[in-house]
């Protein structure tokens, strides 16, 4: 069994970055460790000192749909139900909790994950601290503190496998100014590497869903060339899977039928 362990450090100061031909260049940062399975349930306490119950639990979902709802990743994160945990644990149960304990030299929050010797995902627990540090849920009304939607987004991230990106404006980049909203919107260098850490079925070239994935997968139901994209797993590349494809480059999902 190992263990991993991330901080999201929080940036009192103003960050200003300026946008340049250099930064489309993609700079995230992938573990060895990944889920198994396409969809993964975690469970959240949402009892904290700076927001209700309803709208902290409302944020963290936000923070964690942005992976699965802002690209075509083979990977879900589902909400499973409340937990009364609030101590990180390995109990093979995902579990996300704002503990009263305080985040030393700026820490926000803090990812913890176990995974196997054949780098299999097992647990993972997001601690907030919300000890000495001020959270605040929507887009407006932050003062001297951090929305729970952003950090969630960077925290779930890292459950799912990603380290952090040098990327200034990605949703991974290691810390975050105060009172931004904008880190819960995916970052290209961020769709980049969770695309690549769970590529979808729909993505035949591996270039991202697109028109060429359709043309590919009709070349194969036809016979101009090798079955490589069985979608569905019946055994053939057939106008089945073909509708699939054509679902994920519409925006629908590989999984639509």
């Amino acid at each position: 069994m190992f263990k991993r362990k991330y901080r999201t450090v929080y940036s009192a100061s103003l960050v200003v970055t300026a946008l340049t031909l250099s930064s489309i260049a993609f700079a995230y940062s992938l573990n060895t460790a990944r889920w198994a399975s396409r969809t993964v349930n975690y469970y959240v306490n949402p009892i904290n000192s700076d927001v209700s119950e309803s709208a902290a639990l409302a944020a963290v979902q936000v923070g964690a749909r942005a992976w699965s709802d802002q690209s075509t990743a083979n990977i879900e994160l589902v909400y499973a139900g409340p937990t009364t945990v609030r101590a990180n644990n390995f109990d093979n149960v995902n579990e996300v909790f704002f503990s009263p304990s305080s985040g030393s030299g700026g820490t926000l929050a803090v990812t913890y994950s176990v995974y196997d010797a054949s780098g299999n995902l097992l647990d993972t627990d997001i601690e907030f601290f919300d000890g000495n540090r001020l959270f605040f849920t929507g887009d407006t009304g932050c003062s001297g503190g951090s929305y729970i939607e952003d950090v969630a987004a960077h925290e779930f991230g890292h459950a799912l496998g990603l380290n952090h990106s040098s990327v200034a404006d990605a949703t991974m980049a290691p810390s975050i100014p105060t009172c931004l909203n904008t880190r819960r919107f995916l970052d290209a260098d961020d769709i980049a590497g969770i695309q690549a850490k769970y590529p979808s079925p729909c993505d035949v070239d591996g270039n991202g869903v697109s028109v060429t994935d359709v043309q590919r997968l009709v070349n194969q139901a036809i016979g101009l060339a090798s079955c490589t994209a069985d979608i569905n797993g019946d055994g053939a590349c057939n106008v089945i899977d073909v509708q699939r494809v054509v679902n994920a480059a519409l925006g629908q999902g590989c999984n639509t039928r």
